[in-house]
């Protein structure tokens, strides 16, 4: 307690320049989600964007949702709370079933659904201002585990057939694990 009173002020700045660093991070975050949004983007075929509005009817999303492909991303991702997009892999759509592509889209639609979004955002501040706090990460892991499981239950609770969206989801790790290439 003495060694903290007497290096009170170096404790101080210390912190500023770590919640800095981290706010810059953040920020460096922001702007490529906002990058994702605008380049490398291709519309998908019309009945993908026919059953997204279908799926968020269902799900009461109040918002636009706009349905894109990237070349930039991996798996299926939602950015944005005031106008949300839903980003898939280029191909993906392509090569996986209408079911599956339906599963996958429910799942994230429920994410825009929960505004897992703007939780996230917040969690993300709260991560640069409590970044000392192991217990912190701890649990804001878990909660960001505990996001993901909540938009499964309600694809599970939606879809006639909860076997398909876990195959689904085992072929899109799997497809993730073994990439084609030209060699």
């Amino acid at each position: 307690a003495r060694w903290f009173e007497g290096h009170a002020a170096e404790v101080g700045w210390a912190w500023c320049f770590c919640a800095l660093l981290l706010y810059l991070r953040l920020l460096g975050g922001y702007w490529l989600a906002h990058r994702l949004r605008q380049q490398g983007v291709t519309t998908p075929a019309w009945q993908f964007t026919a059953l997204s509005a279908q799926w968020a009817k269902v799900l009461n999303i109040k918002q636009s949702v706009s349905l894109l492909e990237s070349r930039e991303v991996t798996e299926p991702l939602t950015i944005g709370f005031w106008k949300p997009v839903v980003l898939f892999p280029v191909g993906l759509l392509a090569q996986l079933s209408p079911a599956q592509v339906e599963v996958l889209l429910l799942h994230e639609l429920a994410h825009i659904r929960r505004h897992d979004y703007l939780v996230n955002l917040i969690q993300l501040v709260l991560e640069v201002f409590f970044f000392y706090h192991p217990l912190f990460w701890l649990l804001s892991r878990e909660a960001r585990s505990r996001r993901e499981y909540c938009c499964d239950d309600i694809v599970v609770k939606h879809t006639s057939n909860p076997l398909l969206y876990a195959q689904t989801l085992t072929d899109l790790q799997l497809s993730l694990v073994h990439t084609q290439n030209q060699f």
